[in-house]
């Protein structure tokens, strides 16, 4: 057994004793060890318990000396009437080092063990917070962000700004590492959303932070963190104040009887505040109730007057929940998950997932769903989508009952799964429903705004509270002071509704506001508003995530599918556009891959190498890409996917060796050396392009499939290839004969010029087939043969599309 350092006191008290019980005498001593531990004496075969040396060295030290904990134990029963040398240590000394040393690992165990279990919603175990911690940034100018906000608040083009960043809570300035900020400032307020991972950050500084500060490995130089739920304390029985519920939560781990120590413990921890050594992490002051509050602010008051020399102290509220500055506090705002922590966190989550493609493509499908992606900034509602995943490693397909759950969990899961009570004003008032009927007609009223409105000044949110309760029954009196009431606890309840700057109001999430448009228009329950918001705004991106709402929702979405559909081929009853869609049918058609995929796929490679439309063309890429990618996933996963034919081999090889001429021919880059991988992929291009190469390919293609007039024009043209080097007159006259060829053999290669207004159209053309198939692919409820047959018709002219279904309004113009 290891020897331990004796405490002075105990040694000073075992010295007196043995001088006045036995003068000094070793072999008394030993006498009356024996007789008292007769038992032991034996087992030991008639060995002195301690021997004559260890005692004379013992008792003739001038300083406490070393000795085992058995022998120690043996002398105090003897010599001080102890059962043992912890019971001296406790009744005869202040605290001594190894106690302390003892009481501190024992209670840093106990706080490791606490604070990193975390188990919310709908874990079936807990989960260690080490394991999925992902950093935490914190906004340190409150004022500096609510002023930029103001200023983009008062300019007109403030919705433009936010279109083109999706808001959730409004970050202008990035967030710094959030212990770094602590360690900056002993006295912090952190406020934050629901659900934005406050307790967990004060629990990982509980756990993290003395180490931080402190260098050395000795416990006993380290700083002594305390996690106190405000809640519980506000609630305790005995009224503890902050000093007593640090000895509480202290005492936890200390094995012994804790009315003998009480008074040491009691001097250890004023001494560790006293010397500033204490950080001290208060948590939930919004859990705490309204009549409670006072004397919870008292207490943090004048705790914080009496030990304000060096201790850390820590305070986490949700925005709105409190009013009262503390003294000296420096306040910053929790920030929301950026896109690297996000991906971090999904990471950490599925860290021991034995699919690693499954989870890239997890991802990669968060990637492209900005709405999701969006309430996945929030760390409460990232852990949902987590949960969701599950072991598909998946998105729900639909998205609705996903953001109804993120809905349900702030208004009311979060706090009844911890027990949390809020005012019951607020809920007297407003039931669910209502707060639900009530954000709908916010949401509705400020989208169909031109331009949409995503702030309010707080008289105007107001203004709609007051409006939808004043038909409320049992509000008659006081209303202006209701309406404040209800935005304040809504704000301080559930973060839907938030303060973003002083004064301004707006959803904590857009895609809150977008699913809660959608609502209103699904519970308003008339047919005709459903078909009035399509016709005014199914163009318009803003409202993409509205419409995929609505289609997942709607009990039967037959009729709403077909309203898209028909809307979608209205947009190009052109001549132009539709003789455009007539040669994509044509050539898909000739090259034996009939299939609205094929289609999908020339139109978007059409779109970079001048199949039939000048590549010039202003039109978004990316939506094309899109539509040719989820039509291949439909038709890999229904195992009707048509392979790629000959014909498709030489026109892909053409039109990137044309590509790549017409670059040549203007003395530019080549345009495909710098396109999507998706088009790179499609066309065979990487970095080791080569023209011959592609040339030697189509030529052999050509012959071996019976096209020997193409072959032989293919031949010629290799014949009298331009070198790299040549002029550009030479690589263009290369390149218009080759044009020759395309076009008079594959029929591609035309170089359409479109009018602004043909550009316009197709280009809406492609965002509403996009739209439609992400209603059709987000569980939008319908017969199958008519989301079969909708996909199948997509990006075809008119004339081949069957009229029912342009829906059953047999009066429209359909352009025939």
């Amino acid at each position: 057994m290891v020897a331990i350092e004796v405490d002075k006191e105990v040694f000073n008290k075992l010295k007196q004793s043995y001088q006045e019980k036995f003068g000094k005498s070793f072999k008394k001593l030993i006498s009356k060890l024996h007789q008292k531990f007769n038992k032991e004496f034996e087992e030991n075969d008639g060995d002195d318990l301690i021997s004559e040396r260890t005692i004379r060295n013992f008792f003739n030290s001038s300083s406490p000396p070393k000795m085992r904990e058995v022998n120690l134990n043996y002398l105090c029963n003897i010599l001080l009437d102890c059962e043992s040398y912890q019971q001296a240590v406790n009744q005869f000394c202040s605290v001594s080092n190894y106690v302390k040393r003892s009481w501190l690992e024992s209670y840093l165990e106990h706080i490791r063990r606490e604070c990193n279990s975390v188990k919310v919603l709908t874990m079936d175990k807990p989960v260690s917070l080490n394991d999925i911690f992902v950093k935490v940034n914190i906004i340190e100018s409150i004022k500096g962000r609510q002023a930029e906000l103001q200023a983009i608040f008062s300019k007109e083009k403030y919705h433009r700004e936010l279109n083109c960043n999706r808001f959730g809570q409004v970050v202008l300035k990035t967030g710094v590492p959030g212990i770094e900020v602590v360690k900056k400032h002993h006295q912090l307020m952190i406020w934050g959303m629901a659900g934005a991972g406050k307790t967990t950050f004060l629990k990982y500084l509980a756990m993290h932070l003395p180490s931080e500060l402190c260098v050395s490995e000795n416990v006993l130089e380290a700083a002594l963190p305390f996690f106190i739920s405000l809640k519980k304390l506000a609630e305790n029985q005995n009224k503890l104040s902050l000093f007593e519920a640090l000895i509480q939560e202290f005492a936890k781990s200390i094995p012994a009887d804790l009315t003998n120590i009480k008074s040491q413990v009691e001097q250890f921890i004023y001494d560790y505040l006293n010397q500033g050594k204490c950080l001290i992490f208060l948590d939930g002051l919004d859990e705490v109730l309204a009549k409670d509050i006072h004397n919870i602010y008292k207490q943090i008051d004048e705790f914080n007057e009496k030990y304000n020399n060096g201790n850390y102290v820590v305070i986490t509220c949700r925005h709105g929940a409190c009013e009262y500055v503390f003294k000296n506090f420096i306040e910053v705002e929790i920030a929301d998950f950026d896109e690297k922590e996000i991906e971090e966190f999904i990471k950490r989550w599925f860290k021991n997932s034995h699919n690693q493609n499954k989870l890239e493509q997890f991802l990669a499908k968060l990637e492209a769903n900005k709405s999701i992606k969006e309430l996945a900034k929030n760390p409460l509602l990232l852990t949902l989508l987590c949960l969701v995943a599950g072991e598909n490693y998946d998105l729900p397909v639909n998205r609705y009952s996903l953001y109804e759950e993120a809905v349900d969990i702030l208004l009311r899961k979060w706090d009844a799964t911890r027990n949390i009570e809020r005012s019951k004003n607020y809920t007297d008032k407003l039931s669910r429903q209502r707060k639900l009927n009530m954000l709908g007609e916010i949401a509705y009223h400020a989208f169909i705004q031109k331009p949409q409105k995503y702030f309010w000044h707080k008289w105007e949110i107001q203004e709609q509270i007051r409006k939808f309760i004043e038909n409320i029954d049992g509000i008659n009196k006081n209303i202006e002071d209701e309406s404040q009431n209800i935005l304040k606890a809504m704000e301080a309840h559930n973060g839907i509704l938030t303060e973003q700057a002083k004064g301004i109001y707006s959803f904590s999430h857009l895609t809150f506001q977008e699913y809660f448009t959608a609502q209103h228009i699904l519970e308003s329950r008339e047919s005709i508003l459903e078909k009035e918001i399509i016709k005014q705004h199914l163009t318009d991106p803003q409202w993409r995530e509205v419409f995929v709402i609505i289609g997942s929702r709607l009990a039967k979405a037959d009729d709403f599918l077909k309203e898209i559909f028909f809307y979608t081929n209205e947009i190009v009853k052109s001549d132009e556009l539709q003789k455009m869609l007539k040669w994509l049918d044509k050539l898909t058609n000739s090259f034996e891959v009939v299939s609205s995929s094929w289609r999908a796929m020339y139109l978007t490679i059409d779109l970079d190498t001048d199949l039939y439309i000048d590549n010039e063309i202003c039109v978004d890429r990316r939506i094309a890409e899109s539509i040719s990618i989820k039509l291949r996933n439909i038709n890999e996963k229904n195992d009707n996917i048509i392979p790629t034919k000959a014909k498709c081999f030489i026109a892909r090889n053409l039109s990137v060796i044309h590509s790549f001429s017409i670059d040549k021919a203007y003395g530019r880059n080549w345009k495909l050396q710098a396109a999507s991988e998706f088009i790179k992929k499609r066309l065979g291009i990487d970095d080791n392009f080569n023209i011959d190469f592609k040339l030697n390919e189509s030529i052999d293609l050509a012959t071996t499939n019976g096209y020997l007039n193409l072959g032989e024009a293919l031949k010629f043209l290799q014949s009298c290839k331009p070198c790299y080097d040549s002029s550009e007159l030479e690589w263009q006259q290369w390149a218009d004969n080759l044009q020759k060829v395309m076009s008079g053999y594959l029929d591609i290669g035309y170089d359409v010029k479109f009018s602004e207004e043909d550009a316009k159209a197709l280009d809406k053309y492609l965002y509403l087939n996009n739209l439609l198939l992400d209603c059709i692919l987000a569980d939008s409820y319908a017969f199958k043969d008519l989301r079969e047959e909708l996909i199948n018709h997509l990006l075809l002219p008119k004339d081949r599309i069957p009229l029912h279904l342009f829906g059953s309004d047999m009066n429209r113009n359909i352009g025939r």
